[in-house]
């Protein structure tokens, strides 16, 4: 499969698919085996919900990633398919943040225009864009595990909720960890993530009611036609690309819905985090990432939440061990995060190839890449 870094090429690869599935892939398959099992089990999964009507775009930083993909794809031979190469270009009017900031070697860093997640997402919109027609644009996270049901289901959805024009639809699910069978994962782990990002007992009446965030980073089926105004209208530079996506959506008419799925055969999640080190960095990234919300100080998420009481668990003693092992983190990285806010004035966390700063108050972010 050729990688290209034109658009239009792409475009005419994907002409006529019904969904084009956008896969943003920031770095080569883990080298890790129990990484490599995650990843592979749900890039398989996602892959197998294609039929030949589809088309599937790979947003890629290198040739080396797409090369470590191949095996995989070669399971799935889609005729409409296409690969682009995709990473963020400089900022040339840098902020003098790694010397603020008191950064090893501070010269060697590169600020960048966006993260890297965001130049491919606007790289997809602009495949959509081209490839015009109707259809959608399938957005889904490293992590997301689901199959052709659930593609099904939300098209249908898509098409009920959105009246003369179809929604951006997004499922949301309390499986935000989900084990994989052969995979060892401690079942406290799994717990613990998940009672961390579930204590938001309102939020299952809310996206009923469209009342809360319509598209979701984890994945959203977006309606080409809307690609256009999207590419138009987003603020790049915050680091919440889906709230940003929905923003923009809504206020140019658009109907957006986020939809409670509590099926985990239909749709869940499956993060490389076997560990409490892995744990702790995911709840660590979500603060940092919540420094801009006026709430509590220095992050306001919902994971500072009261725990919500579990659905179906209340007298499971993996849950009740789960939970304070997550009260537990939170509380470790709030500390963390506090005395580095107070030292700095700023938070940063290492992703892939870039350093994002975040700052209390400022949605934006700044990206960093070292030379």
């Amino acid at each position: 499969m050729d990688i290209s870094s034109a658009p239009e090429a792409a475009a005419h690869a994907l002409a006529g698919a019904r969904v084009i599935n956008a896969e943003l892939l920031y770095q080569p398959r883990p080298a890790s085996l129990s990484a490599r099992a995650v990843f592979d089990h749900a890039l398989r999964a996602r892959l197998s919900s294609l039929t030949a009507d589809d088309g599937l775009l790979l947003l890629v930083n290198g040739p080396e990633t797409l090369a470590s993909v191949a095996p995989l794809l070669a399971v799935f031979p889609l005729p409409r398919r296409a690969a682009l190469a995709v990473n963020p270009a400089p900022l040339e009017a840098a902020p003098n943040t790694p010397r603020a900031l008191g950064w090893e070697t501070p010269e060697r860093w590169q600020a960048m225009q966006t993260t890297d997640r965001w130049a491919r997402l606007l790289a997809a919109f602009e495949v959509a864009d081209r490839v015009g027609g109707e259809g959608w644009l399938a957005l889904p996270a490293l992590d997301a595990v689901y199959s052709r049901p659930l593609l099904d289901w939300l098209i249908q959805q898509s098409q009920a909720l959105g009246g003369e024009r179809p929604a951006a639809v997004s499922p949301v699910t309390p499986y935000q960890h989900y084990p994989l069978p052969g995979v060892r994962t401690p079942p406290v782990i799994v717990g613990a993530l998940n009672s961390a990002f579930n204590r938001d007992e309102t939020l299952p009446s809310r996206l009923a009611a469209g009342s809360a965030q319509g598209v979701w980073g984890k994945l959203s089926l977006i309606p080409r036609a809307a690609c256009s105004v999207i590419r138009a209208r987003a603020e790049t530079d915050v680091w919440e690309d889906d709230r940003e996506i929905d923003r923009v959506l809504r206020e140019a008419g658009w109907t957006t819905r986020g939809l409670w799925l509590r099926d985990p055969v239909l749709y869940h999640q499956t993060p490389p985090v076997f560990d409490r080190a892995g744990l702790k960095a995911v709840i660590w990234r979500t603060l940092h990432y919540s420094l801009h919300i006026p709430a509590a100080v220095p992050a306001g998420t919902s994971l500072l939440a009261q725990a919500a009481r579990p659905y179906g668990a209340e007298d499971s003693i993996w849950y009740c061990e789960a939970r304070r092992l997550a009260d537990e983190v939170t509380a470790e990285c709030m500390g963390e995060l506090a005395a580095v806010v107070a030292r700095c004035g700023a938070s940063w966390v290492d992703w892939g190839a870039y350093r994002t700063v975040a700052r209390a108050g400022d949605p934006a972010v700044e990206v960093w890449r070292k030379r």
